[in-house]
């Protein structure tokens, strides 16, 4: 069957506007690319030395430190913990991990467990910290330090319950 004239001329137009647009538009996206490795090569560089401290006081030998996390399944809280984990050995500290198992009432038995244990510090990861404030205050009351990672809004100390530090994206 034959092509009807108009939808060959058309098609031929369609042709046209595309073998002249083609320079343009590859033009463009050439720019566009250029734009693009510039702003990855930006925001990967380097970045300008280090302005904090560079000096401190020497970590104390023969610490335990416990992590309780809210649910070692998630891959998050057991990359923290597995942080927590080397830091410790690198300072030669003791360290356990108290696995939450992903309910309240796994976490807060994981908080007193940590508590009975009599370590020198908690860190919470994961778990939210006013969920269980009765616990970090029995926890500070026995004279541990209770940190943090995600376990509130934001980054810094937490005054209620009271939490050194927290970690926050």
């Amino acid at each position: 069957m034959p092509i009807p004239l108009r939808h060959a001329a058309a098609a031929g137009g369609v042709l046209v506007a595309l073998a002249f647009a083609g320079p343009a538009a590859r033009a463009d996206d050439d720019a566009f690319v250029k734009q693009a490795k510039e702003f990855v090569a930006k925001v990967t560089a380097p970045t300008a030395a280090w302005n904090g401290p560079t000096t401190g006081p020497r970590a104390q030998p023969g610490k335990l430190v416990i992590y309780v996390s809210t649910d070692q399944r998630n891959s998050g809280v057991r990359a923290a913990g597995d942080g927590v984990e080397e830091a410790a050995g690198v300072i030669g500290w003791k360290f356990r991990a108290i696995d939450g198992r992903g309910t309240m009432d796994g976490e807060l038995s994981g908080i007193s467990q940590a508590i009975a244990l009599k370590p020198d510090g908690i860190v919470l990861g994961g778990i939210d910290a006013a969920s269980h404030a009765e616990a970090i205050e029995r926890a500070v009351q026995a004279g541990i330090k209770v940190v943090g990672w995600h376990v509130g809004p934001k980054p810094g100390p937490i005054a209620s319950p009271p939490v050194v530090f927290n970690i926050n994206t």
